[in-house]
């Protein structure tokens, strides 16, 4: 899986897009069923400096259903994230905003160990 994230000014408001690209054949978990919880579903999590605040929920990507199990759904290809942030650019300049991503990446055949990928983002002006 690859990872590319950028922090975006649309008007008056910050995003924080992530993009995760996976490789054919493969797939990462989305939503999971009580039954299935040995997988590990995907999640993001934002450490985020003091100032800077999350604005309503992360977008997720479109997910696909597997076939094989009824209730499962995953990520294929390529996803985008992306999270709206509030912040003073001026007073943030500098500082930085940690994203975590917990993953499992699996084929029809074999599932790679769960893993994460945290990356930085500076805030500049």
């Amino acid at each position: 899986m690859t990872f590319k994230r950028k922090l975006i000014k649309i008007e008056d408001k910050y995003f924080i897009k992530l993009n995760l690209d996976i490789a054919k054949g493969w797939h990462a978990y989305a939503k999971l069923t009580k039954e299935t919880e040995y997988f590990i579903a995907t999640t993001i999590k934002f450490i985020l400096p003091k100032g800077v605040k999350l604005v309503g929920k992360l977008n997720k990507p479109k997910t696909y259903p597997y076939a094989d199990i009824k209730g499962v759904e995953l990520y294929q290809n390529g996803n985008e994230f992306t999270q709206e942030i509030s912040l003073n650019q001026k007073i943030m300049k500098g500082k930085k905003i940690k994203v975590i991503i917990n993953y499992q990446l699996c084929d029809d055949y074999s599932c790679r160990a769960p893993d994460f990928k945290e990356l930085e983002l500076e805030i500049i002006n």
